[in-house]
């Protein structure tokens, strides 16, 4: 069921809502083996990683609300960057969370992170967005939606908002997944061992139906578990 909801950019975000987002994040994303990886396994870090994106993409990116049109209560929200900007590519953004974050992170934390995450993860996007890569497209880093309010069309609200704005620029849109559960298929770049994949993603099948192309896979192992990370684009 489809339901309105307010759709807002939120330029100069409140203490109180931040910490609203966080705990948004954390409720929903607390048990997630890629969050998980990404915290050394240490779900103290969860939040503190969680403010460091968030604050960031207040500050040089673009951070969105979904709320109740009759009770103004939050119910959901993304964060961006777009063109020319790219997370935590300003010692502004990392003064934000990000360097604090990274001292408290364990040693098997950082060797995954710098090891693998950072080696293979930002090569493996730009070739799946070409010519574009991430730092000339709008980039989705986090959208979530309170339990009580999924399948009521706010996370594609949230999104078309973005894709209208990007379309009035003729921008590429683009994001990635972790998450595997109903089977689709794609033809695309991928890891070296599996050049042609079939994918199984939640996601994969909401941002198919909201005009999204898969445009690679690429496995990760970690630690904490395996996942993959799915890369689509919606071109304007």
């Amino acid at each position: 069921m489809l339901l309105a909801s307010n759709i807002q950019r939120v330029e100069n975000p409140t203490e109180e809502l931040f910490t609203e987002v966080i705990e948004l994040f954390y409720e929903l994303m607390k048990d997630d083996i890629p969050i998980l990886s990404l915290t050394g396994g240490d779900k103290l870090l969860i939040r503190p990683m969680t403010s460091a994106i968030i604050r960031a993409c207040a500050l040089e990116g673009e951070f969105y609300t979904a709320t109740d049109p009759a009770t103004g209560v939050l119910t959901g929200y993304a964060v961006w960057m777009p063109p020319g900007h790219e997370l935590f590519d300003s010692e502004a953004q990392r003064k934000l969370g990000l360097n604090d974050f990274m001292k408290r992170l364990s040693d098997a934390g950082q060797n995954f992170y710098t090891d693998i995450y950072l080696k293979k993860f930002p090569g493996f996007v730009d070739k799946c967005l070409e010519s574009t890569g991430r730092r000339n497209s709008w980039w989705l880093h986090q959208i979530m939606v309170r339990t009580e309010n999924q399948r009521q069309g706010i996370a594609r609200t949230l999104i078309d908002f973005i894709k209208r704005k990007a379309a009035e620029r003729h921008e590429r849109v683009a994001l990635s997944v972790t998450s595997e559960n109903t089977v689709s298929t794609m033809n695309p770049i991928s890891s070296d061992s599996n050049p042609y994949s079939v994918f199984s993603c939640v996601q994969a099948v909401v941002y198919t139906s909201l005009e999204f192309t898969p445009k690679g896979r690429l496995e990760l192992s970690s630690p904490w578990g395996d996942y993959p990370l799915i890369v689509f684009t919606f071109d304007t």
